[in-house]
């Protein structure tokens, strides 16, 4: 009789624990098995997107309804891209093959496959050859710039100072192969070598200003006898004695010449006197003459 109520005991304890056992499964939702299985839906997207922060169990939402899970994903490597597959939990939900869907960050890990558009029923299924396009969705970026204060206007300030950096860099770089170009001292022409040019030229004259001022300083010692300063000097001293000398004589002949002046003014004023008496006793003389030659000529023709 008791092992008869232990057996019964062991069987009920048994019975409880299965019990728990598939309700802690429902509890984890471990026991989807036993829920309906809905169609299963392909998405794609191209190794270049890169990762979308999606994993086995990551949710499919049509806004903010849940309508599935992802429940494997592959490669698909002849058309270089990842195949996620989804099976939906409501059979009121079609997805068709021209449907939009992105993935989107969720603020704390992880990433959930988000429809925004379920297509046409003409496209055709969303299966395995003609997968939905499944794209990265910014939703993230742009709830923390809302967060941070940036919004249309900062965003169109930042692509502006982007499109002027760029402008810039174009323009560094075209000044940068210019500056290249004319630093290269294999081409003629180039400002290196009219640089260099000019360098030369400079220093070519510079020899020839030395040379000059040497010279110069040569021809102004005034120790040198054959200095030009010297023989300037010499000739100042020349000029300044030769210029003495005739002040002397000048000083000496003045007076005879005054008074030579003097006696040729007198001289010539009375030999005109002379001759002016002279002549015009000539001139008495030779009317008497006329007079008498007259008188005989009266004489004659009587």
């Amino acid at each position: 009789m008791a092992s008869k109520h232990s057996e019964l005991v062991a069987g009920t304890f048994v019975i409880l624990a299965l019990a728990a056992g598939v309700g802690v499964l429902i509890w984890l939702g471990a026991a989807e098995v036993l829920t309906p299985r809905g169609t299963e839906v392909f998405f794609a997207t191209d190794y270049k997107v890169g990762n979308l922060g999606l994993e086995i169990g990551s949710l499919v939402r049509l806004n903010d309804l849940p309508i599935g899970k992802l429940e494997r994903m592959t490669v698909d490597t002849a058309n270089a891209r990842t195949l996620y597959v989804v099976r939906l939990t409501r059979d009121d939900v079609q997805v068709r093959a021209d449907a939009s869907a992105s993935a989107v960050a969720e603020f704390i890990g992880g990433a959930s496959i988000v429809l925004e558009d379920l297509g046409a029923e003409a496209a055709g299924p969303a299966d395995a050859e003609h997968p939905v396009g499944l794209t990265a969705n910014s939703v993230l970026l742009m709830r923390m710039q809302e967060v941070l204060g940036y919004g249309d206007q900062q965003r169109v300030q930042f692509q502006k100072a982007l499109a002027s950096i760029a402008t810039a860099a174009g323009k560094v770089d075209i000044i940068a192969t210019a500056i290249a170009a004319e630093m290269d001292p294999k081409t003629r022409g180039t400002l290196l070598v009219q640089v260099k040019a000019t360098v030369d030229d400079l220093r070519d004259s510079s020899a020839n200003l030395l040379s000059i001022s040497k010279n110069l300083k040569a021809e102004t010692e005034k120790a040198d006898a054959e200095s030009l300063l010297a023989k300037v000097h010499v000739s100042a001293e020349n000029v300044r004695k030769v210029t003495g000398e005739a002040s002397a004589m000048m000083t000496t002949i003045r007076p005879g010449v005054e008074k030579t002046v003097a006696m040729a003014r007198e001289y010539t004023e009375k030999d005109l006197a002379d001759l002016l008496t002279k002549l015009r006793k000539a001139a008495t003389e030779l009317v008497r003459i006329a007079g008498e030659m007259r008188a005989v000529s009266g004489t004659a023709r009587d």
